[in-house]
């Protein structure tokens, strides 16, 4: 299966699923959006090298004063999750939560980019505030 090919199988899923969302063919980049009980979040699903990855952007921006508290408390949450994990960019305070998967040989089904997708929409909405 190409990379192509797996990006299909990923737009069809959002579309079969009702999500309202833009995507790039070239970049292989899905644009969307989500809201959760806690907030409403930009969400970006990449196909590259044969890997799925999911960023779920947190709208807020840490102030450069609280970073390093902000780090040691994404530190904490990261220690024993199973499934993903969370990231703060150290320059503009931008803090997401990456899911994401090897298709071995390229092989993804529908069930594979649920799974990715709402593990990533429930753990940036529960950890969010």
């Amino acid at each position: 299966m190409t990379e192509r090919e797996m990006f299909g199988i990923i737009t069809r899923w959002f579309r079969e699923d009702d999500w309202v969302f833009d995507a790039d063919v070239d970049k292989m980049l899905v644009r969307t959006g989500i809201t959760g009980a806690n907030g409403q979040f930009r969400m970006y699903v990449s196909v590259r090298n044969e890997s799925v990855v999911v960023h779920t952007m947190s709208p807020t921006s840490i102030p450069a004063n609280l970073r390093g508290a902000i780090a040691e408390y994404l530190a904490r949450v990261n220690y024993g999750l199973t499934s993903g994990n969370f990231e703060m960019d150290f320059d503009d305070g931008e803090v997401r939560y990456k899911t994401s998967f090897v298709a071995r040989g390229g092989h993804i089904e529908a069930w594979m980019v649920q799974h990715l997708v709402m593990l990533n929409c429930m753990m940036m909405d529960k950890y969010y505030p």
